[in-house]
């Protein structure tokens, strides 16, 4: 991947996550919710919370692994899910003083986490199709962990 496709896409992930964030945010602050007198774990609402997560945690990943870093490729994807745990525990504990809205649902926390983890997880087998398409430069982002 050349020098200036790895910024640009640097770039527009970062981007991405920052507008997700801000739109998490604002989105939970929205007073609604589906009816609590329906108990289904498979429900319209973890889908949604599932492809949120699966998004941001694309972005974030793909931003994370095209930078320089003294942390193994492993802490990394580590460090980013507890990230998204984080986030997606805060998003749950901000909308249970969002009237309308019931928060601190472990369905919710669950399918966010899943979300987050598959999208963490497709984001770094699309880093590696593209290291192997493309020739290493040296000194490169792509080129720092040898464990990989």
């Amino acid at each position: 991947m050349n020098k200036l496709f790895r910024s640009f896409v640097s770039k527009f992930c970062l981007s991405a996550f920052v507008l997700w964030s801000v739109a998490l945010y604002i989105l939970s602050s929205i007073p609604k919710g589906f009816p609590p007198s329906i108990p289904m774990i498979i429900h319209p609402d973890k889908i949604l919370h599932f492809a949120y997560f699966f998004a941001g945690a694309f972005c974030l990943t793909i931003y994370t692994l095209l930078k320089q870093s003294r942390f193994s490729h492993q802490q990394r994807l580590f460090g980013l899910l507890i990230l998204f745990v984080v986030i997606g525990a805060a998003d749950e504990f901000h909308q249970s003083f969002t009237p309308g809205r019931s928060g601190n649902d472990p369905w919710d926390l669950l399918a966010d986490v899943i979300g987050a983890s598959v999208g963490i997880l497709i984001a770094d087998t699309v880093r590696k199709i593209f290291r192997k398409k493309s020739p290493r430069v040296p000194g490169s982002a792509c080129d720092q962990d040898p464990h990989q």
